[in-house]
């Protein structure tokens, strides 16, 4: 009788700490998290007017998403919490046609405005065919009078 009594009263102390173990389990308050939203407007830096119809890429802790700016330049996109929140990087590029730029901004609020100019960047090369044969040529000319003894 005495042992039943021990192993009821080992019991039931068990039972009484599960119950305040999991009355003292904190949870995490997920109400206040909230989605960040990037957002601006594409621009033409030589003139200052809209673009409309620009390739947005959105990057935020290797997350991309992509979209395109609307009628009057304006683009956005949302990211879940655990995609971008805040103090994290956000990279902006932009390309329509022969026009591009890149902006990076920290999100330092929910709703980040990053307003992007993109510019006309030509690949040109440096010399033509005639200047950068007769540059070398140039070249080869002067190594040899440098090098007359």
């Amino acid at each position: 009788m005495k042992k039943q009594i021990t192993l009821f009263s080992v019991f039931m102390i068990v039972v009484i700490m599960s119950f305040s173990v999991s009355a003292s389990t904190s949870y995490i308050d997920l109400s206040n998290i909230k989605d960040t939203v990037v957002g601006g407007v594409i621009y033409s830096s030589g003139s200052f007017t809209t673009v409309p119809g620009a390739n947005v890429a959105i990057t935020c802790e290797g997350v991309t998403k992509e979209t395109v700016s609307d009628s009057i330049g304006v683009y956005s996109v949302q990211f879940t919490p655990f995609q971008c929140s805040l103090n994290d990087v956000v990279t902006v590029i932009a390309k329509k046609g022969d026009l591009s730029g890149v902006k990076t901004a920290p999100v330092n609020d929910y709703g980040l405005t990053v307003n992007l100019a993109i510019v006309n960047v030509p690949m040109t090369p440096e010399f033509g065919f005639f200047f950068g044969t007769l540059t070398l040529i140039s070249a080869v000319g002067i190594f040899f009078v440098v090098r007359r003894d």
